[in-house]
């Protein structure tokens, strides 16, 4: 399976920058992800009270449930070579630690208002199903696009980003997640 990767950026060398991957889960497991997402996503736990104006579980909850195991780890594994290659501490041990990841389904006319994400390192949304045209937006560097099924964005924390209104009558599915690297540390990532 190839995985299209681009990058959206303000110059040629700034790390700070939206990485994103397409076709990212072979099919059978996007499937798993997608049922086990909307299991999770029947109710909506947090009542529109965030930012995700949508069906959305608490935004530890994906990490208590082995499915998305395999998931935070292929996240990890990419998130690092994107700092081997993009930072001048490539050669420093570090951990990817997932400190929160959270499922999201978006009925007809749900959307996700402009945020951040704080201080966190990085952060990012896997898209698992999106059947309309809905776009996500990143402020920073001034890009948007039409979100694609089964595609991957990873970004700083501190990005601003939102989505347009969903205007299908099939629910989009994501996962959003965000990650601290601890550095000094033995390259790896941990779930807790």
């Amino acid at each position: 399976m190839f995985t299209n990767t681009r990058v959206f950026q303000y110059n040629n060398n700034s790390s700070q920058c939206v990485y994103a991957f397409d076709n990212f889960l072979d099919e059978d497991y996007k499937n798993t992800i997608l049922n086990k997402t909307i299991e999770l996503t029947e109710t909506d736990s947090l009542n529109h009270a965030t930012n995700v104006k949508a069906h959305m579980t608490a935004t530890t909850e994906l990490l208590k449930h082995d499915e998305y195991f395999l998931l935070r780890g292929k996240i990890a594994t990419f998130l690092n070579t994107c700092i081997v290659l993009r930072t001048p501490h490539w050669d420093e041990p570090r951990d990817i630690f997932f400190k929160s990841m959270w499922g999201m389904q978006h009925f007809k006319g749900n959307y996700t208002k402009k945020h951040t994400h704080g201080s966190i390192d990085w952060s990012g949304v896997y898209y698992v199903r999106s059947p309309d045209s809905t776009k996500i937006s990143f402020v920073d560097v001034e890009y948007n696009e039409a979100i694609q099924e089964n595609s991957l964005y990873i970004f700083p924390g501190s990005f601003q980003h939102f989505t347009s209104r969903h205007t299908s009558d099939i629910s989009r599915v994501s996962i959003a997640f965000n990650i601290v690297i601890d550095w000094n540390k033995s390259p790896a990532f941990k779930n807790d």
